[in-house]
């Protein structure tokens, strides 16, 4: 129990590390993504102004490297590193299925755009969310497996419930 305990704080201060060690680089990245699959109909205006992220954010990433942690724990090598690759998998799809998304709907949303090219400040795409729910996405297996091994049913939820009612 103990090293699980140590692991969680190793695991959620690697994390905050790493949010803000790629904070810069996934901005970067969603920018071009909304360029690339709009075929560059969308053009960035003003200064890219950016100091750091909500705390949301950099806690969010430490739950999340807590949860991956805690799901590789006990098992053997070749299991926790396709694991962690299919969790970087769901991640990677997941940014670039909702930046295109949310791309295209900034286009639609458009109404006085000149023949479909639209403006953006840098700022006017909101770059936490689209990596939260990313990464929100990528554990969700990780997750499940979490809740699986710990023998927590629904049922058990119920019973736990009725006691305290009583």
């Amino acid at each position: 129990m103990l090293k699980k305990i140590i692991l969680s704080i190793i695991a959620f201060i690697l994390g905050i590390a790493l949010a803000l060690l790629t904070d810069s680089f996934f901005r970067h990245i969603i920018q071009t993504l909304f360029l690339a699959t709009t075929f560059h109909k969308i053009n960035f205006v003003g200064k890219d102004f950016h100091f750091f992220s909500s705390t949301l954010y950099y806690n969010l990433f430490g739950l999340a490297m807590i949860v991956v942690a805690l799901d590789g724990y006990g098992t053997n090598t070749k299991q926790l590193l396709q694991k962690i690759s299919m969790s970087i998998l769901i991640f990677v799809l997941s940014i670039i299925g909702i930046s295109t998304i949310e791309a295209h709907l900034k286009i639609i949303e458009c109404t006085a755009c000149d023949e479909g090219y639209r403006n953006l400040h840098w700022n006017d795409i909101n770059y936490e969310i689209i990596v939260l729910v990313s990464l929100f996405l990528a554990i969700i297996p990780n997750s499940l497996r979490l809740i699986k091994r710990s023998n927590f049913s629904l049922f058990t939820a119920f019973n736990l419930f009725k006691i305290t009612k009583n």
